[in-house]
């Protein structure tokens, strides 16, 4: 009889699958070796020690992995659904792949010893979660091909991830809008969720239904330990589905973040910000401009996701530069004039809800109004009567999380661009719009979608305005519909800007 969760189709030894899955894995990892120069050889250790033992330690033998010394590579796929370890699992996050990592050390630890080999278990769960020992060796592995390759360790981690299914990319698409992603929830991973949360509300859930008892297990294997759950704690207080798919994303989201570089949190925590990815939450109506077409829709979703979007190319438009994958150089060159349309007309879209909010106010004010030469314009748009009876000088301005200066500080912390962004607007416009009497408002955001602590309460009171004598839930619709508008224009420019830099010789074969 074949299990609701598959522990038996994934463990089932007949019919070949183990063996075929387990061989795939070893020839994906010996191939990326090989692409990375290294000396491999496949199914070593037979018959090379004194006792003449069978035993193959090594599914990938890789020569001179650390300190010159040779690392056999012991492939391995365990489910914590096993009934061994299934009470451990259902605790620790992990708990299956590290005790078949101490199994792997204690079987072929003194043989490897024997033949001068460091033993390597790779140890992969059957719900996707690799060892402790495998992800360190996957990282070096990276870094040895990005060097070869001349990509970025990232985008080899990734690709490397993606053959061994374990897709980080997948994995970060499959996470809420609100993380990120793009809100595709894989149902294996959240059916049980729903089941537990079903039969908790429904009361006909006890200890001694084995189904409730596997998708705990299950469950807690997914979670964070703080939010594992147990049937006494679910029947005596039921938990919304809702409320255990969002601690299965947290934790989704903490794993992505784990495995990312520095320019990949960045991108992460830059797009798990409030209103974000409202842009894939607007209506794509053409006549009123909330559109990308397929080839900016395309590119858009990958660059979000942050897959390659260089095509291997340089810039188009700036001599010997190449493009980045994760689109940054695209986003903030300034040849071919895409930063400034992109300005204006996110600047144009801040005008018209001002207009519609009934507040007077014009464009790129500024210019000629003090003594002397000053040519600066601090505001993009200046509303008249703003708080307090004084004018505010809008000032937009694009910043890029993954530009050098401030890359650590955004691979930390949400907001960090945005928030050097403000700063730096208000030591350049503050004293000029003083001696005007107005007030400098900088309206920042990041390239992915990110506005700054000033743009939201700015945006939070024209809300307000637009909203007028309406619910507060009118007023919270016309929030996100308003970043909808402006994040689907910022982020149709930079498809466009990716796109126009992207050339490969086959478009012009």
């Amino acid at each position: 009889m074949l299990d609701p969760l598959g522990h038996h189709a994934t463990t089932c030894k007949r019919g070949g699958d183990v063996v075929f899955r387990h061989n795939k894995l070893r020839d994906i990892l010996a191939e990326t070796c090989r692409r990375a120069h290294l000396s491999v050889q496949v199914e070593a250790g037979c018959n090379l020690t004194p006792d003449h033992s069978h035993s193959r330690p090594a599914d990938v033998l890789i020569s001179n992995w650390v300190l010159g010394k040779t690392a056999a590579c012991d492939l391995s796929v365990t489910s914590p659904l096993n009934s061994n370890i299934m009470s451990e699992a259902g605790v620790t996050a992990g708990a299956a792949a590290q005790a078949t990592e101490l199994r792997k050390h204690e079987a072929n630890d003194v043989k490897c010893s024997e033949l001068g080999w460091l033993c390597i278990p790779l140890v992969v769960e059957s719900y996707g979660a690799w060892g402790k020992e495998a992800m360190e060796s996957f990282s070096s592995l990276a870094s040895r091909l990005a060097i070869t390759s001349s990509r970025p360790k990232s985008a080899v981690l990734s690709e490397l991830y993606g053959r061994l299914n374990l897709n980080l990319v997948r994995a970060n698409a499959q996470l809420g809008l609100s993380y990120g992603g793009l809100g595709l929830r894989s149902i294996s991973h959240h059916s049980c969720a729903a089941y537990i949360a079903s039969l908790s509300f429904s009361g006909l859930g006890s200890a001694d239904n084995p189904h409730l008892m596997r998708s705990i297990v299950k469950y807690n294997g997914l979670v964070s330990p703080p939010d594992g759950i147990s049937v006494e704690s679910i029947l005596a207080s039921p938990i919304p589905q809702r409320i255990l798919s969002q601690r299965l994303d947290d934790h989704s989201f903490g794993l992505v973040i784990a495995a990312a570089t520095d320019a990949d949190k960045a991108r992460l925590l830059s797009t798990s910000a409030p209103h974000a990815a409202s842009w894939l939450s607007v209506v794509p109506s053409i006549g009123l401009g909330l559109h990308l077409d397929p080839n900016e829709l395309q590119i858009a979703v990958k660059w979000w996701l942050g897959l390659d979007t260089s095509r291997g190319s340089s810039c188009g438009l700036c001599p010997d530069v190449a493009l980045d994958p994760l689109g940054h150089h695209a986003a903030t060159c300034r040849h071919g004039g895409d930063v400034v349309i992109r300005h204006n007309r996110l600047r144009d879209v801040v005008l018209s809800f001002c207009h519609q909010a009934h507040i007077a106010a014009r464009l790129e004010a500024g210019s000629g109004l003090t003594p002397g030469l000053d040519r600066a314009r601090p505001a993009d748009v200046l509303v008249r009567d703003w708080a307090q009876g004084k004018p505010a000088a809008f000032d937009i301005t694009v910043t890029s999380p993954l530009t050098p200066a401030i890359l650590a500080e955004a691979s930390r912390r949400v907001g960090a661009a945005a928030e050097a962004a403000e700063n730096r607007k208000h030591t350049a416009n503050d004293p000029k719009c003083a001696e005007l009497g107005w007030r400098c408002v900088p309206l920042a955001v990041e390239t992915y979608c990110n506005w700054g602590e000033e743009a939201r309460g700015t945006f939070a009171l024209l809300a307000t305005r637009l909203a007028f004598g309406s619910s507060s839930f009118r007023k919270a619709r016309v929030i996100s519909d308003m970043f909808g508008r402006l994040n689907i224009t910022l982020v149709r420019a930079i498809a466009r800007a990716i796109l126009a830099r992207t050339v490969i010789p086959s478009d012009f074969s």
